[in-house]
């Protein structure tokens, strides 16, 4: 633990061809890991990259958020490269202390933890906080330095390995997705504590803030002006970093009613919270009275309703006895203090709880309450057996595919065939793609990994109901806009309205390729998708926002002048193709990008394989990538100033 274990590489290097964020987290992992599908996630070779974007620190709305990317432990059943991205005011803090990005490469001989001070690295001892929760740990830290400092760090979870654990900030956010915190713990690295007092300079400071208030102006209104209500998200005031407290909230269509009713009641208080420069606020903060279960960070409007459904498995079923919303949040609580995925957490209420329906699972050979699953009792000892991989944990643990696997595997042994059926259907049900690139939660989940995945990016946009794969449908849904104009907005981001009609595959190839740039951009430049693009506005007469707006605060902030078609053209397929030659180096082929038959046999009424294969083809033709293989072009790589990937690309193919 010496200071020559630190150095420092300059961010010029790789801006701004790569942008920020995702783009240059990329050139760095392609740079830095070595060429090998050997390295594992836990593998000390492996390295995680936390980097901040252009935009991360300055007054640009929802600026408060970083990336990071690295082989994630979580993926199944090959671990590769992925992303997981957290909000807070963590990568800001970062940004202040003078520095863009950490790379973190080997495994310390002991726990330790990195305290990070304006311009200043240190790697101390963190023996005394080994063992420690989330909380505790952080407690802690801040008892060392300051209660001003950030925070991330990891739990009981991380430090055992699990694949299902997180990195968490000190305001509840969290890297969710791949299984970081694992990574972190197989490298003794406890937490990273950030304390930083100095600025992000702003090349035309004065067009920025020109800037941030015409965003301001397109996406939110004060309480007190008489706007219209389109979305409780979008009716709020710019809010504090301290909590506004009410007894009550009209916000029982986002989050339980039953916790809006106790608020009612004066039994708890509700609170919005959000990230560095956010002026939605999405986050909530609830105060328990009784203080019986603790309080501290926020909770998305997901973890709260998704949570509920397992907690209504046991209660629902009790007449005159419904507390929906407090043991869900309490389950959510518990997740950040172990240091446990919520969205891993949140699916056992599909994949364990279908276990349990269809036989598989019961309290002999589980040691679990199966009877009382989505109580209280038993979300608690679920969690903890999890995190400290006690009993069945140890192999939940290992998150839902393996387990599943493991289970199938174990009834074959025993002679239980149809059980081991039953359980690989179950798999194939929650986790879609076949191929060694599978094993993540569910088709929206693929959406959001790091490459745009062919399958979910093409596939399910043709799926009705997917609004969330489609950037017009998805913000027109949020801002709650007249269809007529929704069909405006698409014939100019996408070429023509029958883009929206879920019955063809008509442009759904420009609709695929719109979103990854909007995407993979976003992440580069670090900003929150509940606040750019602004492709409508209920504040303007056509109800049409304008979607060059995240161009133009780049060039505000960077001085670099670039137009809304270079930046999210040319500029993001670098980078969709830099992070498909990470996925090819990693022995991804076209055959991988591909789903299973039940996806298909649940879906005959939008797509047939045929149909899919034409458009695979059509995606992959668009994207200048080889029909047979999927592997990026000679041509594709050299038009868009990759030769040092494709040189490397030509000698390990």
């Amino acid at each position: 633990m010496n200071k020559e274990q630190l150095s420092i590489i300059p961010t010029t290097k790789y801006a701004p061809n790569f942008v920020g964020g995702r783009g240059i987290a990329a050139k760095l992992f392609w740079d830095e890991v070595p060429d090998d599908v050997e390295v594992g996630a836990l593998d000390p070779r492996n390295a995680l990259i936390f980097m901040t974007g252009p935009l991360t620190g300055t007054p640009s709305p929802t600026s408060g958020r970083v990336i990071l990317t690295g082989k994630a432990s979580e993926t199944y059943p090959l671990e590769f490269y992925m992303r997981s991205a957290a909000g807070g005011h963590w990568g800001p803090e970062l940004k202040f202390a003078g520095f863009d990005g950490i790379i973190i490469k080997g495994k310390s001989s002991e726990p330790v933890y990195l305290w990070i001070h304006d311009n200043e690295a240190e790697i101390r001892c963190a023996k005394q906080l080994w063992g420690l929760t989330t909380y505790n740990a952080q407690e802690e830290i801040w008892r060392r330095h300051d209660e001003k400092t950030k925070v991330m760090v990891i739990g009981p979870a991380g430090e055992k390995l699990a694949r299902c654990s997180v990195i968490l900030t000190d305001d509840g956010n969290t890297f969710g997705h791949g299984g970081y915190g694992a990574v972190m713990g197989s490298k003794n690295l406890k937490a990273i504590a950030v304390r930083g007092t100095g600025s992000v300079p702003v090349a035309k400071p004065n067009e920025l803030l020109e800037l941030v208030y015409k965003i301001n102006r397109l996406i939110t209104r004060k309480e007190d002006e008489k706007e219209p209500s389109h979305s409780r998200r979008q009716s709020r005031s710019y809010l504090s970093d301290k909590p506004h407290w009410a007894s009550s909230l009209d916000v029982s269509g986002w989050i339980s009613p039953q916790l809006c009713e106790e608020a009612k009641q004066g039994k708890i208080r509700l609170g919005f919270q959000g990230c560095f420069a956010c002026p939605i606020n999405c986050g909530f903060a609830v105060q328990f009275k009784d203080r019986s279960i603790p309080s501290g960070g926020a909770v998305k409007c997901s973890d709260i309703i998704v949570s509920t459904r397992w907690e209504e498995r046991y209660y629902g079923k009790e007449r005159g006895y419904k507390p929906f919303g407090r043991v869900a949040y309490e389950y959510t609580k518990l997740c950040d203090l172990l240091g446990i995925d919520n969205k891993f957490a949140r699916s056992a209420n599909n994949w364990f709880g279908d276990c349990i329906d269809n036989g598989i699972l019961n309290d002999t050979n589980t040691g679990l309450p199966i009877s009382k699953a989505g109580s209280r009792e038993f979300n608690r000892e679920f969690l903890f057996k999890v995190a400290y991989r006690e009993g069945i944990g140890d192999f939940i643990a290992e998150d839902a595919p393996r387990f599943l696997h493991y289970l199938a595997e174990k009834f074959k042994k025993e002679g239980s065939i149809e059980k081991a059926k039953k359980t690989l259907t179950i798999y194939e049900k929650h986790f879609s793609l076949s191929g060694k690139f599978g094993g993540l939660y569910n088709l929206s989940d693929h959406i959001n990994d790091p490459f745009g995945m062919i399958y979910c990016a093409v596939g399910t946009c043709n799926r009705p109901g997917n609004k969330n794969l489609d950037l017009v449908h998805y913000h027109g849904f949020e801002k709650n806009i007249p269809p007529t104009t929704i069909k405006k907005a698409a014939k100019k981001l996408y070429g023509s309205e029958k883009a929206l009609d879920p019955y063809t595959w008509n442009y759904k190839i420009n609709k695929a390729i719109t979103y990854e740039r909007h995407r993979i951009i976003q992440d580069s430049l670090l900003y929150c998708e509940w606040a750019l693009p602004v492709i409508f506005s209920r504040y303007t007469p056509d109800m049409l926002g304008d979607v060059t707006l995240g161009s133009q605060l780049y060039s505000s902030i960077t001085g670099i002048d670039i137009t809304y078609e270079n930046l999210y053209g040319p500029v993001a397929d670098r980078l969709r193709n830099l992070e498909r030659c990470i996925q090819v180096r990693e022995g991804r082929r076209r055959e991988d990008d591909w789903y299973f038959d039940v996806i298909f046999e649940s879906n005959k009424k939008w797509t047939n394989k045929e149909d899919f294969k034409k458009v695979m083809d059509k995606y992959y033709r668009t994207r200048g990538w080889n029909l047979k293989t999927g592997i990026p072009s000679k041509e594709k790589l050299e038009e868009l100033g990759l030769k040092d990937v494709l040189f490397e690309m030509s000698q390990g193919l």
